[in-house]
């Protein structure tokens, strides 16, 4: 029989937190419908006016349709220049979180085939720490084919000084964040107990989630990596 293990915060510590701002319909519709009073004023006492004002607008555009972007020619362009390969950069994910020296790090995918470890830990987790010494060869062989590993602790105040010299003992070489408050665990699993990962592709969305550490699991990711990841080379 085969038991999960999984550890649990003393006290637990959940942060569940919503970024999104309300929007007022009171300011959102009263300038369309200021603006749209406008156009029939002007349409009804002003006609002749108005029709010279679009000759004009249609002779400048004219004369403009050289050098003027849409917002679709933007998005594209945004999109031509985020291109990806050796060195440059596909998409930057909307996840960032301080590193161990408290600078902001946003996690980037360099092409559309990026695949993102988000390995959640904490020093009082045995088995999180099993899990991640068994990540590191793993990352090492395929971190030139997009792999890319990141070593999230969600330890609080009470622990956070350990992680730093944990890690340095342990030898990671992936990079590792802290989520202090644990937000971004809570964002990808709710019930907040370790080790947890989730697997983001290069747009960030969710490909794959795993919870808890038992032999023959890092046997199984490899080669879920294998057949997601391009071949060496490509």
């Amino acid at each position: 029989m085969r038991f999960r293990t999984s550890c649990l915060p003393t006290p637990m510590r959940t942060c569940v937190c919503d970024s999104r701002r309300p929007v007022s319909p009171t300011a959102n519709s009263a300038p369309h419908s200021n603006s749209s009073s406008t156009i029939r004023m002007a349409t009804k006492t002003n006609r002749p006016l108005l029709l010279l004002s679009a000759s004009a607008f249609i002779a400048f555009a004219a004369c403009d349709s050289g050098g003027t972007a849409t917002p679709e020619d933007g998005a594209a362009a945004k999109a031509g220049s985020d291109g990806g390969g050796e060195g440059g950069t596909y998409r930057t994910l909307e996840i960032t979180l301080p590193d161990l020296n408290d600078d902001d790090y946003t996690l980037t995918s360099r092409s559309e085939n990026d695949l993102h470890i988000l390995c959640f830990w904490a020093v009082w987790c045995t088995p999180c720490q099993a899990e991640l010494n068994a990540m590191m060869p793993m990352w090492e062989n395929m971190r030139s084919r997009g792999l890319n590993v990141y070593a999230v602790s969600i330890d609080g105040p009470d622990s956070q000084a350990r992680v730093a010299p944990h890690v340095q003992q342990a030898g990671w070489e992936f990079p590792v964040l802290l989520d202090r408050e644990t937000e971004v665990l809570s964002k990808y699993h709710p019930k907040g107990d370790v080790p947890f990962y989730v697997i983001l592709d290069a747009e960030g969305e969710v490909v794959k989630t795993h919870q808890g550490y038992v032999k023959g699991d890092m046997e199984a990711l490899e080669q879920y990596l294998q057949e997601t990841l391009p071949a060496a080379g490509e």
